[in-house]
């Protein structure tokens, strides 16, 4: 899941992106959230929305920092920091029955996942504005190597334009 400006930028040229999502994107992330099992960030995306904020769902923060897999035991909810690895990452998911994964970003993290052919559904909120800089959603070789992916629904969301967008790979 993903907010994108026009122009497929996550973030302005600061970082951010949360003063420019909708009020009714905000509604939907929270309930698709509520219907997650875990929700997977990026240590950033932790850092600058989730560390100190209450939180109901297990999180999945990947690190570089640590190499394998590290339980946050000073929270009430469970976190998981994780290191890249595509197999640990399968079996932590497997042995926690964790069905349903969200991933919230940033950048990085949906790359990863994207490359790691782990990603069967992707929901864009593309919200009217466009960005003179800022970081795009994808970059790199991968998007030479992009495979298909097949429009399942659209919806317009607000009278200013906000659409809706869910992808299925084919």
């Amino acid at each position: 899941m993903a907010g994108i400006s026009l122009n497929g930028k996550i973030t302005d040229e600061h970082g951010d992106f949360a003063k420019y999502s909708s009020d009714e994107d905000k509604e939907w992330l929270a309930q698709k959230i509520e219907e997650s099992d875990v929700l997977v960030v990026g240590k950033k995306t932790y850092e600058a929305h989730l560390k100190n904020g209450q939180r109901k769902k297990p999180l999945i923060i990947f690190t570089r920092s640590i190499k394998g897999l590290k339980i946050d035991e000073e929270k009430n909810t469970e976190a998981y920091f994780f290191h890249d690895k595509k197999e640990d990452l399968l079996n932590l998911l497997d042995l926690l029955q964790y069905d349903i994964v969200t991933i919230l970003g940033g950048a990085e993290i949906y790359h990863w996942f994207l490359e790691q052919k782990l990603v069967t559904d992707i929901h864009l909120t593309v919200e009217p504005v466009i960005f003179a800089k800022g970081k795009p959603l994808l970059t790199g070789n991968f998007l030479n190597e992009q495979k298909s992916w097949l429009l399942k629904e659209s919806k317009t969301l607000n009278d200013q334009g906000t659409l809706l967008l869910h992808y299925q790979t084919i």
